[in-house]
């Protein structure tokens, strides 16, 4: 008894030495961290700064801009120092500031979400799809815990079949390093659109009515990461307009390329007008031909069930937030075509439509 006594005693002792020790380790950790406010402003990539529409080209719905914003901030052991959700009552192309306190003189990541609910179809190591409440999920990252970085990183978004496009409102998504001192500061960060857009604008220019029967689009991707991969940006600045431009950026190791496919339309195109089609939204991709000589990417229209291709000359990538605009015109011997590339530049290509 007397030794169970001594062994029973000594353990509370042990007990509350290592209780008075970490608490006065806390206290001391607690004095030293200094607080600084942080201030981050949140744009579309598409502006060349807050509070501008200069270099940016209005979007064609509310399903291209921010309905909701997430925050993280993560601190450099990887530990989640904030986590904070914001819906908007109105869509918007810019918001700022959201206020944190954070500890000073570290870099921090932050992590930006926008249209988080929106359904994300993503890709097992099967093959197989499945669906990703990322709202849920994303609300469940806790301050204080560890950040997911891996799962994040390799999260993709997969389009399962050949007439699918990316659900909306688009998701959006970024990560920024942050340097943040002894001093309150703000950070003017952008957030990306997971997205490439086509938009088709055909005029008929014949002398009769016609009907378009189909349009489909080469090597598009049926799988991309949610987050930007080893994304390299330049800004660039044309006509007094300052924009940015993907320089590089990685795709998945399989991105399953494929045709998309618009499917039989019977789309009346009536002589002398011009008919826009719905925009499409597909995936980033970064097909190669090296026979092609960089001409990577073709689509192919149906007119009154004649089908002709035509090549997107000096288009070599497809880099998330692209938007392909392509114009179409129809006359009585010939179909030309114009592509004009945005916002991350502009380049008028001619590719020659064919039987």
């Amino acid at each position: 008894m007397k030794k169970f006594a001594y062994i029973a005693i000594w353990g509370i002792i042990v007990f509350l030495c290592a209780a008075c020790n970490r608490h006065g380790s806390e206290n001391s950790i607690d004095d030293e961290t200094v607080w600084v406010n942080l201030d981050i402003n949140v744009s579309l990539s598409d502006l060349s700064a807050p509070d501008t529409r200069a270099g940016y080209e209005q979007a064609a719905n509310g399903d291209e801009l921010m309905h909701t914003l997430r925050i993280l901030v993560v601190r450099p052991d990887n530990t989640v120092e904030e986590n904070r959700f914001v819906s908007f009552s109105s869509y918007l192309i810019h918001y700022g500031y959201e206020r944190f306190k954070v500890a000073a003189n570290e870099k921090k990541q932050i992590y930006l979400f926008v249209n988080e609910k929106t359904a994300v179809m993503t890709g097992s190591a099967s093959g197989a799809t499945r669906i990703v409440n990322l709202a849920t999920w994303l609300s469940n990252i806790r301050k204080g815990e560890k950040f997911p970085v891996e799962d994040l990183t390799d999260l993709t978004i997969c389009l399962d079949g050949n007439s699918k496009q990316i659900s909306r409102p688009l998701p959006m998504s970024e990560c920024h390093e942050v340097e943040v001192n002894d001093v309150d500061s703000q950070a003017d960060l952008f957030i990306t659109r997971a997205a490439v857009k086509f938009s088709f604008y055909i005029t008929n220019q014949s002398d009769r009515n016609k009907t378009l029967t189909g349009l489909s689009i080469d090597h598009m991707a049926g799988q991309g990461y949610y987050l930007p991969n080893h994304v390299e940006y330049i800004d660039k600045t044309e006509d007094g307009v300052t924009y940015k431009e993907i320089k590089s950026y990685e795709v998945p190791s399989e991105p399953k390329y494929y045709t998309y496919e618009m499917g039989r339309s019977d789309i009346s195109l009536p002589k002398n007008k011009q008919v826009p089609l719905a925009p499409i939204y597909l995936l980033e991709g970064k097909y190669v031909d090296d026979a092609a000589g960089g001409k990577n990417y073709a689509v192919h229209i149906g007119i009154d069930g004649v089908n002709l291709s035509g090549v997107l000359d000096q288009l070599p990538q497809l880099p998330r937030n692209t938007h392909v605009k392509v114009y179409i015109t129809i006359k009585n011997t010939t179909i030309n075509c114009e592509v004009d590339i945005r916002p991350y530049t502009e380049v008028i290509l001619d590719p020659d439509f064919g039987l």
